[in-house]
């Protein structure tokens, strides 16, 4: 269709040919070129329509038909409850001159959307390096649920497969005299990474969870005697378990209860994946191969896993190049609010 303007091989060199071009020492582009209405030189597809032009009057383009792929949410009613919203691949045939028109609207959306993804990355990484001291750094998000699978079970058995929940949460702090034989300053920095997992046989991944969880991590940080006096968050934006109003509200009154400034930020939607996503894989890996033994004990439920995780995982330490990281399993076992907490820290 367009001979002389080959298609990109990517889509990042696709972005690069629609945007203003970016100076050498620049990371993003301008944000009126990303938004795509405020720029003269490439807004309203200005630079895409001159390089991909599209005639509207092509009669071959109103009669090819392609196939077209996409993911919508679909409401579907089931049997005693309300219509239930899930996303589906669908695939349909449509005009090319209707794709085309259907793709020019999407295209500063993705644009964005990219945008947004890689600050908000690049925003992460930066204060990692440089929250100051009286600070602690947080990265939190559930992983997914654990499935008791035994090496043996009837058949009966795999249907009724019963699963414990795994919050997992990843914090960064200053050393301190007093805690860590060693003082951490802004020109000379110390930094420990602690990894907590807060597993549960509540399935229900939503605010109270984290709310729970947030009032252990407290009390565990005061018993260690770590100060504060500021928390900076990371997570992603789910609406059940971080961002919505509920979890706001409670975060007003942690602060007022607490006296300690926290700043809450939300990754891009789809985006946030990290090294927290492969702390709880581990932990499930390690789980999954010694239920694979034959003669391993038979765990069914987040008591048992703690308990496992004492007598297996317990006095680990793995110190890193880039940052003193202690991993460290320091367990207990507290049954309240119906939530079983396990700690590695």
């Amino acid at each position: 269709m367009w001979k002389d303007s080959p298609p990109p091989s990517t889509i990042r060199d696709f972005i690069s040919q629609i945007l203003c071009e970016r100076e050498s020492d620049e990371l993003f582009y301008k944000k009126k070129c990303v938004g795509g209405k405020k720029c003269d030189d490439c807004g309203n597809l200005t630079k895409f329509q001159n390089k991909y032009r599209i005639d509207i009057n092509d009669q071959s383009l109103s009669n090819m038909k392609v196939k077209w792929k996409r993911y919508e949410y679909t409401s579907t009613s089931i049997q005693s409850a309300d219509s239930v919203k899930r996303i589906e691949l669908r695939e349909d045939e449509i005009f090319l001159i209707d794709f085309l028109r259907k793709f020019e609207a999407e295209i500063y959306k993705y644009t964005m959307h990219s945008h947004r993804a890689r600050w908000q990355d690049l925003q992460f990484k930066k204060s990692r390096e440089v929250f100051p001291p009286g600070t602690i750094l947080s990265v939190i998000d559930f992983a997914e649920n654990y499935t008791f699978v035994p090496q043996k079970e009837i058949q009966s058995e795999y249907y009724h497969s019963d699963q414990v929940s795994m919050l997992v949460h990843i914090l960064y702090r200053h050393a301190e005299q007093n805690v860590d034989h060693i003082e951490s300053t802004s020109e000379n920095r110390h930094i420990i990474k602690e990894y907590h997992f807060y597993i549960s046989d509540d399935r229900t991944h939503d605010t109270c969870f984290v709310q729970h969880c947030f009032g252990k991590i407290y009390d565990s940080l005061k018993n260690r005697g770590i100060t504060f006096n500021e928390h900076w968050i990371w997570s992603d934006g789910c609406a059940g378990q971080f961002k919505s109003a509920r979890s706001f509200f409670w975060l007003c009154r942690l602060h007022k209860k607490t006296s300690i400034k926290h700043c809450w930020n939300f990754f891009e939607t789809g985006h946030g994946k990290g090294e927290h996503d492969g702390a709880g894989a581990c932990i499930k890996r390690v789980l999954r191969r010694y239920q694979m033994n034959h003669s391993a004990h038979r765990l069914v439920n987040a008591e048992e896993v703690f308990q496992w995780c004492i007598a297996a995982l317990s006095h680990e330490k793995n110190p890193s190049r880039e940052v003193r990281r202690y991993i460290q399993f320091n367990l207990y076992w507290k049954y309240n609010f119906k939530h079983c907490t396990f700690i590695m820290q």
